[in-house]
């Protein structure tokens, strides 16, 4: 077999790779953080209608972070998805419609990158500010002014934390689509 038709079964087989393990990797546990991160959300809205500190606190113990925690995930995720970048890079491409879907790739890569972080963040915002409240319930009398301001700020923050998550497995699933391009760019090549 020629030498660039060895290198195109390559890259084909490293495309596959890299747009299953998004699918599997960075899109599933992006997945299952939005998914945490919604029912936390959920939560806070019952923390917040608490009518005691011991309701607010029983509240505060179910929602409390652990191994699991949606920033952890995140976090994880961003380790993975930067695996994959690192294989993705090791693939050249030999036509300019391939060159043309590679620069796609690229693009919605960073996209990803930056929103994945974006997401990371505001989870370990929602998660401190959380953290922070349920230190507090001994302490805070529900419905007081400072008691509603922080629940608020709770709310609010596990809201942009959904929001920005689930943009981040919106560009991943550009990127993923971008790399299947890029596989039907190798797969023509090797199958001429």
């Amino acid at each position: 077999m020629e030498p660039w038709k060895d290198m195109t079964d390559t890259a084909t087989g490293t495309l596959l790779t890299v747009a299953m393990d998004i699918t599997g990797g960075p899109i599933g546990t992006v997945r299952s953080a939005h998914g945490t991160l919604t029912s936390f959300a959920e939560a806070t809205r019952m923390l917040r209608a608490a009518t005691t500190p011991a309701e607010a606190r029983n509240v505060a113990d179910h929602v409390v972070m652990d191994d699991r925690a949606p920033s952890g995930v995140l976090n994880g995720a961003i380790i993975e998805f930067l695996r994959l970048s690192g294989l993705h890079m090791s693939v050249h491409p030999l036509t300019q419609t391939w060159t043309d879907h590679r620069c796609d790739t690229i693009d919605h890569s960073r996209d990803a990158g930056k929103k994945l972080s974006t997401a990371a963040s505001m989870a370990r915002a929602f998660e401190n500010a959380l953290r922070r409240v349920r230190q507090m319930t001994v302490a805070l009398v529900p419905f007081s002014p400072t008691w509603t301001a922080w629940t608020s700020l709770i709310q609010r923050l596990a809201h942009d934390a959904v929001v920005t998550t689930a943009l981040a497995l919106h560009a991943l699933r550009r990127m993923r689509d971008a790399v299947a391009l890029e596989f039907d760019d190798a797969s023509r090549i090797v199958n001429s």
